[in-house]
């Protein structure tokens, strides 16, 4: 009788001991797992306060350009008016300076095109920038939530560990 206690006390002691083992691994593996969860949502944040900052900075340089172009349109068309009161006066020179308003306005269109040009180049960065910003959120979301299903995992493998004992 005392052979049997004693092969069924090492036994025990011995599926106490592989559960121990288990359960320490499983522990620092759900340790770990949450270590690059933490360290995964501080690099998501980071990111997320870097594009935000840079965003801000972009829309800010928009608005000045925009009132840049409104300011110089704003000169264009004065100048514009002025020029044409000065010609009423000078009969018979309006054909020679109407060309020149023709080459004003042709080099006011061209102006105008490369400014469009410039804000439509600007405004494709942005909104880039923008999707960048979104993909990076997706990216970061994804792989937190990859870790958490594998912190899931761990626990239901060791929940099933247990019940079969």
């Amino acid at each position: 009788d005392f052979k049997e206690i004693d092969n069924s006390i090492s036994n025990t002691s011995e599926i106490i001991n592989n559960n121990q083992v288990a359960f320490q691994e499983a522990l620092t593996e759900a340790t770990e797992t949450f270590e690059r969860s933490s360290k995964l949502g501080d690099d998501l944040a980071e990111s997320y306060a870097s594009q935000s900052e840079q965003m801000k900075e972009m829309l800010s340089a928009a608005t000045d350009i925009l009132s840049e172009i409104k300011e110089s349109c704003k000169e264009v068309k004065e100048a514009s008016k002025e020029n044409s009161e000065l010609l009423k006066g000078f009969e018979g020179l309006d054909v020679e300076i109407g060309k020149v308003f023709e080459q004003i306005n042709k080099n006011t269109k061209e102006y105008s095109d490369i400014v469009g040009k410039s804000l439509n180049s600007y405004l494709e960065s942005f909104s880039t920038a923008t999707k960048d910003v979104s993909t990076q959120f997706a990216d970061a979301t994804n792989s937190l939530r990859e870790e958490v299903e594998k912190l899931n995992n761990v626990q239901l493998n060791k929940r099933q560990k247990k019940e079969t004992q």
